[in-house]
């Protein structure tokens, strides 16, 4: 890509219209040299190819943007057009940061008291990015406070598996294993060997701890609310090894109820399951947790889990035996506050999954937006096997877009308008039936029903994230454009076509009970750059 001309020019710039800077990804000039994709003949080379195409900087340090290219210039190799063209998108954006007259950070405002003005909004991004995948029997939430309560396993007693890599915590531990950052992503002019430490979790705690100190572990925020509570670990996050099943056994057994915390982590190093460098073959928990999941899923069936991680829980054995599940991903400072008073009803959860859940990593690439004879449900039509794989169904744990609350919402009523220019508005009514106020994310589906090439299955034009009060109903307006569905042919001209779309509503892509269909009367060309992407939206005033 950074060498591209066709992207960084005629796509970003021409088509696009974007006038900013372009910078590298770590060492992505340096991938074009004969040891990775071997389009270059030398790093000076590299630099030429990706300065002319299009690509401003190159980060994180100069290897081809150094001496060489110097030369190349003074000797007229190269067009000086090409530097200047660069040294001004690079200056310009300089300009607008202000750092003409304040180039140095004042880092003495990066303490914690620095947090305070966003921490409110930072805590109820965490609540609200939290996920009920499942809740048999509505176990959640636990209102009775006197309850015994077992919190078990590796995720509950630690700040680090909360964050995600690239958080100060990342950087943090990065610090502490390798004594130099050079070592990350191949920083550095020349690749040396650097002095490892033994990996200390509980020292990143620590030091999580100083730097946030109104962070608290799953435990201690649980601890504040069920003065009844007991914590045993299990086994480690990672370390196969150590375990303690027994102890975990005998914790679930004698519990009216257990929060069982799994966890991965995400961040950069052999310490971590996921992040930069830590591709997985496997979509399993890390270490012994799983089989400590059976253990106390079989000793207490009033078990809830709760699972922080780069990537999603998704064992099939888990979903099946849990009485409840909350997905929270990397939740952050205020992941453990937020996971207890969700447990506890302070809150009713209204997250929803941002890609499907598959059962296994055979059942990858699984998206929302998958076109159509590309899911496994397309395979199935005319098929040997309905099921669509030989080991297990095609359908996934969970679809796009779900996500339960503590009440239920009844989606009542569809009403589309569409406008000879393509503008349509739909307004949707949603009933709160259940027994508590709530929030819920209405979630708004376009398909076009028959098109000159393959399309889509279902394509997201618009969320509205609502509260509707106990019995209680709102209507949602969406106002979007059909262009939304618009598509290239075959020589790369966007066209809206002419024909069937369906437009439908509901809480998740699998799940749409609204629907309404509008005729397009006539194909219509379309200026990519005029194409809208998303719907914008407001609560009817009744």
């Amino acid at each position: 890509v950074c060498a591209s001309r066709k992207l960084l020019t005629d796509l970003l710039r021409s088509e696009l219209s974007f006038d900013g800077l372009v910078v590298s990804d770590y060492r992505s000039v340096q991938r074009l040299l004969d040891d990775i994709l071997a389009t270059a003949d030398d790093i000076t080379d590299a630099a030429l190819q990706c300065l002319t195409a299009g690509l401003d900087m190159e980060l994180p340090d100069r290897l081809g943007y150094a001496d060489g290219m110097t030369h190349a210039f003074a000797e007229g190799k190269v067009d000086i057009s090409y530097l200047d063209r660069a040294v001004l998108r690079v200056l310009t954006l300089k300009f607008e940061l202000g750092l003409f007259d304040e180039p140095y950070p004042q880092w003495q405002q990066y303490h914690a008291a620095a947090f305070a003005p966003t921490a409110a909004a930072e805590q109820r991004a965490t609540r609200e990015s939290i996920v009920l995948t499942k809740n048999e029997g509505n176990t959640l939430p636990l209102t009775d406070r006197s309850i015994k309560l077992a919190v078990i396993g590796p995720g509950a007693s630690s700040l680090r598996l909360l964050y995600g890599g690239y958080t100060q915590p990342s950087m943090l531990e990065m610090f502490q294993v390798v004594q130099d950052s050079s070592a990350m992503a191949g920083v550095g002019d020349k690749p040396t060997a650097k002095p490892v430490r033994k990996y200390d979790l509980a020292a990143t705690d620590r030091e999580i701890h100083k730097s946030r100190p109104e962070a608290k572990t799953i435990f201690e925020a649980l601890q504040e609310l069920y003065p009844n509570c007991t914590y045993t670990q299990g086994c480690d996050y990672l370390d196969p090894t150590q375990t303690d099943f027994a102890a975990a056994l005998a914790a679930a057994e004698s519990a009216d109820a257990v929060i069982l915390c799994l966890s991965g982590k995400n961040g950069w190093g052999r310490h971590c399951d996921t992040g930069e460098g830590n591709d997985a073959a496997s979509l399993d928990l890390p270490g012994a947790q799983e089989e400590l999941a059976r253990v106390v899923l079989a000793a207490n069936p009033r078990t809830i889990v709760t699972h922080t991680d780069g990537r999603p829980l998704t064992s099939p054995h888990i979903y099946a035996n849990a009485a409840a599940i909350l997905e929270a991903f990397t939740p952050g400072t205020w992941g453990g506050t937020e996971l207890a008073a969700l447990i506890a009803g302070i809150h009713s959860p209204a997250g929803c999954l941002p890609l499907p859940l598959p059962l296994t990593a055979g059942h990858e690439p699984m998206f929302m937006a998958e076109h159509r004879g590309t899911t496994g449900q397309s395979f199935v039509a005319g098929s040997l096997n309905p099921d669509g794989y030989w080991q297990s169904d095609f359908r996934p744990l969970r679809p796009f877009g779900y996500g339960l609350s503590y009440t239920t919402f009844a989606y009542e009523a569809l009403n589309l308008i569409v406008d000879p220019d393509g503008t349509a508005e739909a307004l949707v009514t949603v009933h709160n039936i259940g027994s508590c106020d709530g929030e819920t994310v209405v979630q708004l589906y376009g398909r076009d029903a028959i098109a000159t090439i393959v399309r889509p299955e279902l394509e997201l034009l618009g969320f509205a994230r609502i509260t509707v009060p106990q019995g209680q109903r709102r209507t949602v307006r969406f106002r979007f454009n059909l262009n939304q569905m618009a598509f290239p042919d075959e020589y790369s001209v966007w066209h809206l076509e002419a024909g069937r779309f369906t437009i439908s509503a509901g809480p998740n892509s699998a799940d749409l009970p609204l629907t309404a269909d509008y005729i397009q009367p006539c194909t219509r060309e379309i200026l990519p750059e005029a194409r809208e992407y998303f719907a914008e939206w407001d609560v009817v005033e009744e």
